[in-house]
């Protein structure tokens, strides 16, 4: 091992503007699928000193749609921080179509997508749609004792990133609040 000062890397310039991620936001959350959410929530609190998780059971989604078809998927999830990002932990309970299922690799727990807010739902969406990423699942989430909605949408990204997109909508600050306070019960 030499000293930083004798270690040349080579640089090239790059145009930042082709590689400027569409979204508005930065990766706020990587989601995992798990099998027992009880493990996965020790494995990362244990090993990765992230949380403390709050797990939500039977998410109530409107509206859900996965490749263009209604579905009545029931999930809990547990979210939790390490730093800046949230962790969250996806269990599927039944056999509704969604992004939610288990792969076959062989792992306890499956990376499944990123996530990044954006101001501009719509627009956002359609960027993404022109340069041929497939909307592949839809959601609301209604606050409660509220009329507002927002929503998410899951972008096929899979051949490029290994996993989906996740864009959700920060107008109105239904997940934003959220968010912000899981973030801020970071150890």
């Amino acid at each position: 091992f030499s000293s930083p000062q004798h270690c040349q890397l080579p640089v090239r310039a790059l145009t930042v503007s082709s590689l400027m991620p569409i979204a508005n936001g930065k990766i706020v959350e990587i989601g995992y699928v798990v099998d027992d959410l009880d493990d996965a929530i020790r494995f990362f609190s244990t090993t990765m000193a992230a949380g403390p998780f709050t797990v939500f059971e039977h998410v109530k989604m409107q509206g859900a749609l996965y490749r263009g078809t209604p579905t009545d998927v029931d999930i809990d999830i547990a979210l939790g921080a390490s730093g800046g990002v949230v962790l969250e932990l996806i269990r599927q309970r039944n056999a509704a179509p969604s992004p939610f299922h288990r792969s076959t690799s062989g792992v306890a727990f499956a990376p499944n997508h990123w996530s990044v807010f954006t101001h501009d739902f719509d627009g956002e969406l359609q960027r993404y749609m022109d340069r041929g990423f497939e909307a592949v699942f839809y959601a609301e989430f209604v606050e409660e004792g509220t009329a507002e909605v927002a929503r998410v949408v899951y972008l096929d990204t899979m051949q490029q990133a290994g996993t989906y997109l996740e864009l959700m909508e920060s107008d109105p600050p239904i997940l934003l609040d959220l968010y912000r306070g899981i973030v801020g019960t970071v150890r």
